[in-house]
């Protein structure tokens, strides 16, 4: 996308006028650096709310009356003048940025018998982000393929577009937990490569000398988010990066290290094209390395293969739809992948534990 484009229609925002949707995800995938569409929603969400409340933005409104000639052909004259406008649109935000992408967060604790001793799901693909943090007693993080325990110490970090539920521990009489959710920015992406545990999903278990510190500061976020100070929006931005860099720097030396940059690309291609048929060689190819080092490297960095992880993908997929909608199985079959309705019932069956039907009828 040329910078010309982006800032286009950056100025078709500042000046309230509409934007095509497509123009607005095309924004989305530049600016986030990803090509997640769930993402996407939730910056066009964040392009609403800032049009909606430009008249509390002079500085905005005044810099879209200076750079509207743009907006008639030739548009903007180079480059330069097109970062010019992004950078000085983007400041002008300010403090309506940070509102428009606010940080939600508070304290759970499931008791055995209470009421609110439920199971939370989240069934049709989160568009933001969302960290858990145990407590105390222990929950059960659930991914539809896989049950992972969620003790004391434990944190899993969940991208746009994953699929999963949590509960207490039927072991457990309790589980108290901390909740985030939140819109991530591109350098804390980077920090939050933690060790995969499936497709969008990222999994830590701290040691008893590194709890304090990460506690410490969810506390501070939750009191902050519950108070009215004047910089209370500052304050849990500034407080939720802080988290994101602690639980990056307490990570062992060999967790730090990123994944390697070819089998991201491998992951990429893999959650691209999950629903069709591929070969081994294709995903090398994408991620330029041998066949024979992919299959190696991928087990390795990933605790998968390949093929598992295409299929926990899949699978990932399928149980959002059986809980989300009435869709016939052998629709949803066709549409992960499979073209023969009993081959994927067995698969999901030899995954899950269940059926697809004794799965949809359990929720």
């Amino acid at each position: 996308m040329e910078i010309t484009d982006v800032a286009q229609y950056l100025l078709l925002i500042a000046a309230g006028r509409e934007v095509k949707h497509r123009h607005l995800r095309q924004l989305a995938h530049y600016f986030s650096g990803t090509r997640s569409d769930l993402e996407a929603e939730g910056f066009i969400e964040l392009a609403r709310q800032i049009q909606a409340n430009l008249h509390q933005q002079p500085e905005s409104r005044e810099l879209a009356a200076e750079f509207l000639p743009c907006l008639d052909p030739p548009g903007f004259r180079s480059d330069a003048q097109a970062q010019q406008f992004i950078d000085r649109f983007v400041e002008s935000l300010g403090p309506l940025l940070l509102w428009a992408q606010p940080i939600t967060m508070g304290y759970a604790r499931r008791m055995k018998g209470s009421p609110f001793d439920l199971t939370a799901d989240q069934t049709e693909g989160i568009p933001g982000w969302i960290i858990l943090y145990t407590l105390e007693g222990e929950g059960v993080l659930d991914t539809g393929v896989r049950k992972l325990p969620m003790r004391a110490g434990n944190m899993a970090a969940f991208e746009p577009g994953a699929v999963f539920s949590y509960y207490r521990s039927p072991g457990a009489n309790t589980w108290g937990h901390y909740w985030i959710t939140f819109q991530a920015e591109a350098a804390w992406r980077d920090w939050m490569a933690w060790p995969r545990v499936g497709p969008h999903i990222g999994y830590l278990a701290f040691a008893d000398t590194a709890r304090e510190e990460i506690e410490q500061n969810l506390a501070q976020l939750n009191q902050c988010f519950l108070s009215a100070s004047p910089m209370k929006l500052e304050l849990e931005h500034n407080l939720l990066e802080q988290l994101i860099l602690r639980a990056r720097n307490l990570l062992p030396a060999e967790s730090q290290t990123e994944i390697d940059s070819r089998i991201a690309r491998a992951q990429a291609f893999i959650e691209d094209n999950y629903n069709r048929v591929f070969t081994l060689d294709e995903v090398a190819a994408a991620a330029s390395i041998s066949t024979s080092r992919l299959a190696h490297k991928f087990k390795d960095q990933t605790g998968l293969t390949v093929l598992e992880w295409r299929d926990e993908k899949r699978m990932m997929t399928a149980a959002q739809l059986l809980r989300a909608t009435t869709t016939p199985i052998s629709t949803i079959a066709d549409h992960v992948g499979y073209i023969d309705a009993p081959y994927f019932s067995r698969t999901f069956k030899r995954l899950v534990g269940c059926t697809p039907r004794q799965f949809r009828s359990r929720r």
